[in-house]
């Protein structure tokens, strides 16, 4: 009962803020019931929850004097079960049937236990709530005289909504889908020529990605006209879940389905993960800072400290072979280092199935590949030997930069030693086969449940670290965690989709041991790695980029996106992003295909603008050294994109085309201007007040990333007065980053006439009065905080 104590605690301390505290009643029950032969519905202080008597699923949900925000559709159990090795879905096969329940108070929570009959199975659908908190979790038992294979469970909020459906909004925070997003969503497109991809409400695959690997699975809905917000995610270091949701015209049913599986013998239980439901009477924007704090209260660790050197990355992504080997790359760094490179981060340079011993070329469809490796303890030949790898250590490190390797945790080769001399180091398949990895071609799976393999690859891993003096390793988890059907093994079988989290938590004591300024960074951003990860690829962010590129989201969602992504996180967790990777040719080929193009450029300078540590690829300087250049050297002088507080959406344009950025310190301010359309613009954006306040004097625009004095229809010096309403003339998907500066009184009184009498020709006086007429407290009321982030 460790963590109800601490979502007690959490609504305790936060009682002034979501009004959520739980008064202790010393002579009377907290909550009553009232039952018929359809229904059960717990009163509670706070909350109404109601479940059918016809298959035990949830069906009421709401606060005090509010409607039930469930139940808008037709009814079903809310809850089904896959089993078989078909893997058919009970619930629609069978009768659900409810069968008994049992309610009980414990100081100020209350327990509520639903026993469902499904097939075979008896599960135990159980609510703990405290407040408007309810933590939900399932047993699933078997009955009958025969095993059944368990595979999944399904948890879900049927047919949900807030208000009116036309008002309703969902929101999925670090997935690929649209802020405030209707009811619609799951539709089919009207247009059915149109490519689902582009379509705003597309729903593709890994729109909604994994909880807790890739997102924390939050998923929610609130309308803007009512001060209500549902919100539902999920946590578990054991199995994890995928979000998903259907829908009608007039709810949506928001589910967890749990990566839950094993062979259950008779009267066997299996425990799943945790389900959470948090039902507020905030507005969306406060709810996602509840969610916030209440996230990281309701997990089981803290985030960790970054180490120093993080934020000032920039990182260089490579396999040596592309430089034909060590001593190749060696010879490249005084280039890489005049580009802005710091940290090299290499592809894994240990032995695989390489049967011609030759420079593997990025052939992705060939037998193996460099992630297939064959033994940790063996470097592969055609790169260089472990001398060479010295020398390319400390060439990196004479010119100021930190060298990373990719750890490959998936899986090893299937011609590997490790097959045949440590079977039991590999999830198997039903039929007792190895288990294929479906990330890493001519690979099987590890399972990291097995002491012998952790022990094994964290001795490796923290040897390598100090014999070559490396920096640290990038941790290459399994994006589709494997699930081990071994019958040897003791645990049930998707106790190994998450086992790498153990083991990491060890890695990463074991290399803080040897070198305390090393780094552990993954290729996911979920909420699970926040303690053992210095900082994480966040691969939505770069989805979300070239969507807004191609005209499916529109620059002012991205904002909006980008700031409730960063409000779900916790605070101070740092995220990379990439215009182009290694394995971008599997999440999103057009990204390769870009390579030199303005919009490839636009987005790169667009990720560093808000704050993301830049990752690039080897051979995108081929084409944009220049500019990458440029970029680096722009952003490591202005400490305000690294360390400063962005704001999303907070510069008023009157061009839809234009995605603007501010980013500042108490050193310096940078108005950072995106121009997402095929056109070339003379826009007029209004800056905040807040920020313009600031400035005692005129003031002049240094442009950055082309190293020029501003000249806007031949205006050099803005005055005081004009700063708040610029016009800048911005050409077809370019970047623009502007330092405003202060200037002296000399020359001021000279352009100042010529200043006037350009701006009043130049712009429309209706189109000046409205947006003088739209103050910053007006953009405060649509994205609160201005949408401030820590960079």
């Amino acid at each position: 009962m460790v963590e109800y104590d601490a979502i007690h605690t959490y609504y305790n301390d936060l009682s002034g803020h979501i009004q959520a505290v739980v008064k202790v009643y010393s002579a009377m029950p907290t909550f009553t019931v009232q039952q018929d032969r359809h229904s059960i519905i717990v009163h509670t202080p706070h909350i109404d929850i109601g479940f059918s008597q016809e298959h035990g699923g949830l069906y009421l949900l709401r606060t005090k004097h509010r409607p039930n925000v469930l139940s808008h559709g037709p009814s079903f159990p809310a809850l089904d079960v896959q089993v078989g090795l078909d893997a058919i879905w009970l619930a629609q096969r069978t009768f659900v049937r409810y069968l008994n329940h049992t309610i009980t108070e414990r100081n100020d929570t209350i327990d509520i236990a639903i026993m469902i009959g499904i097939g075979p199975l008896i599960v135990y659908d159980r609510y703990h709530i405290v407040g408007t908190l309810i933590t939900r979790r399932v047993s699933v038992k078997n009955v009958s005289e025969d095993e059944v294979q368990l595979h999944a469970v399904r948890l879900a909020l049927p047919w949900a909504c807030i208000g009116e459906p036309e008002a309703c909004r969902f929101e999925a925070p670090g997935h690929r889908i649209h802020p405030h997003t209707t009811v619609n969503i799951t539709l089919p497109p009207a247009d059915p020529k149109i490519p689902h991809f582009f379509k705003p409400t597309t729903i593709d695959q890994w729109a909604l990605e994994q909880a807790p690997i890739v997102t924390s699975g939050l998923i929610a809905l609130h309308n803007p006209l009512l001060p209500q917000t549902l919100l539902c995610w999920y946590h578990s270091e054991v199995e994890p879940a995928t979000p998903s949701i259907d829908g009608n015209r007039t709810g949506l049913t928001l589910t967890h389905e749990l990566m839950l599986a094993d062979r259950l013998n008779t009267e066997i239980a299996l425990n799943g993960g945790t389900q959470y439901i948090l039902l507020l009477e905030q507005p969306w924007d406060e709810a996602l800072k509840v969610f916030q704090q209440s996230h990281g209260d309701t997990r089981r660790y803290t985030p960790i400290e970054p180490t120093s050197w993080v934020r000032d990355a920039a990182i260089y992504e490579v396999y040596p072979a592309h430089f034909d080997g060590f001593r190749g790359l060696a010879a490249q760094l005084p280039h890489l280092q005049a580009l802005g490179i710091n940290t090299l981060c290499m592809l894994p340079i240990w032995t695989f199935d390489n049967p011609h011993q030759q420079l593997w070329d990025e052939n992705w469809t060939c037998r193996s590949n460099p992630y297939a490796i064959s033994h940790f303890g063996t470097i592969e030949p055609t790169l260089g030997t472990p001398d060479d790898i010295r020398y390319l250590v400390e060439q990196a490190h004479a010119h100021s930069m930190r060298v990373v390797v990719d750890l490959p945790l998936i899986g090893c080769s299937q011609e590997s030693p490790y097959v045949v001399e440590h079977p039991e180091w590999f999830c198997q398949n039903e039929d007792g086969t190895f288990l294929h990895s479906s990330e890493v071609v001519g690979s099987y799976c590890f399972d990291w449940t097995n002491t012998d393999l952790r022990n094994h690859v964290i001795e490796q891993a923290q040897q390598q670290l100090v014999a070559y003096d490396f920096d640290g390793y990038r941790a290459m988890v399994p994006r589709t965690p494997p699930i081990n059907w071994a019958s040897h093994i003791s645990h049930h079988a998707s106790t190994s989709s998450l086992a790498v989290i153990a083991m990491l938590r060890e890695l990463r004591q074991a290399l803080t041991n040897a070198k305390l300024d090393m780094i552990l960074f993954t290729p996911f951003g979920g909420p699970i790695y926040d303690s053992i990860a210095d900082l994480a690829i966040d691969e939505p962010v770069h989805h979300q980029f070239f969507r807004t590129a191609l005209g499916s989201l529109a620059p002012e969602e991205l904002g909006q996106w980008l700031y409730d992504l960063r409000t779900s996180l916790p605070p101070d967790t740092i995220r990379a992003c990439f215009v182009e990777s290694y394995y971008s040719h599997q999440v999103n080929a057009i990204s390769n295909g870009m390579r030199g193009s303005r919009i490839s450029r636009l987005l790169l300078a667009g990720m560093v603008f808000c704050g993301f540590v830049p990752l690039i690829r080897a051979g995108q300087e081929d084409i944009d050294d220049a500019f990458i250049t440029r970029l680096f050297h722009v952003r490591a002088t202005h400490s305000a994109l690294r360390y400063g507080t962005v704001h999303y959406n907070a510069i008023m344009s009157d061009n839809p085309d234009i995605f603007g950025i501010l980013s500042e310190n108490q050193h310096e301010c940078l108005l950072c201007l995106l121009n997402m359309g095929p056109d070339r613009h003379t826009i007029t954006i209004q800056i905040p007040t807040n920020i313009t306040d600031t400035l005692n004097t005129a003031c002049t625009l240094t442009e950055l990333l082309r190293d020029i004095q501003w000249n806007e229809a031949g205006q050099t010096i803005w005055s005081r007065t004009d700063i708040p309403i610029l016009q800048l003339t911005l050409a077809p998907f370019e970047a623009y980053c502007f330092h405003i500066k202060p200037v002296t009184n000399s020359g001021i009184r000279r352009n100042h006439r010529a200043n006037k009498a350009t701006r009043q020709a130049s712009v429309q006086p209706t189109q000046e009065k409205k947006l003088t007429e739209t103050p910053l407290s007006l953009l405060e009321a649509r994205y609160p905080t201005s949408g401030e982030q820590k960079g």
